[in-house]
């Protein structure tokens, strides 16, 4: 039964991800297209939630503590 439930739960975070680097490479500049990928899942399925206009400072605080 848990592992009934655990499968579309692992493929809505997988949505997640892919739909909040999709927002990220529409809305970030350029040059962070290549970062993208190195935010963790839980970073993805946090930015799920962050205003749009606030979008594009969060993922330069993470990638200047690298």
């Amino acid at each position: 039964m848990i592992k009934v439930r655990s499968y579309p739960l692992k493929v809505q975070d997988r949505v997640i991800r892919l739909e909040e680097r999709l927002r990220l490479q529409a809305l970030a500049p350029a040059e962070w297209h290549a970062q993208i990928y190195r935010l963790t899942e839980d970073q993805l399925i946090g930015l799920r939630f962050a205003a749009t206009t606030k979008l594009s400072s969060l993922p330069s605080r993470r990638w200047k503590r690298i």
